[in-house]
């Protein structure tokens, strides 16, 4: 494998995806496209690229748990205290 990293971003309230996300269905784990979530389905994309050790994902705090409860796969979480848009979340995965 390469010294590759993959951060995937996955913030954000889903305010515009009501009425199907919800807070207790938030829109990272919504199954839009296939029977996987978006979440899924993006940690799937990224597994050809390189390791699961060097696979983040960077959510809201809030998200940590109902992230590890929803099925996806084992995958290092980090937890951001608040939304401050993407180039934070990036500043974050790369500290």
């Amino acid at each position: 494998m390469s010294n590759i990293y993959a951060v995937v971003l996955a913030g954000g309230k889903g305010e515009r995806f009501w009425p199907k996300s919800r807070e207790n269905k938030p829109k990272q784990l919504l199954a839009l496209a296939g029977r996987d979530s978006m979440l899924q389905e993006t940690l799937d994309r990224v597994e050809p690229l390189t390791s699961r050790e060097r696979q983040w994902v960077v959510t809201s705090a809030d998200l940590i748990d109902p992230i590890r409860q929803s099925g996806i796969r084992e995958v290092r979480l980090i937890g951001e205290p608040m939304g401050r848009n993407t180039a934070p979340a990036i500043a974050v995965a790369a500290a």
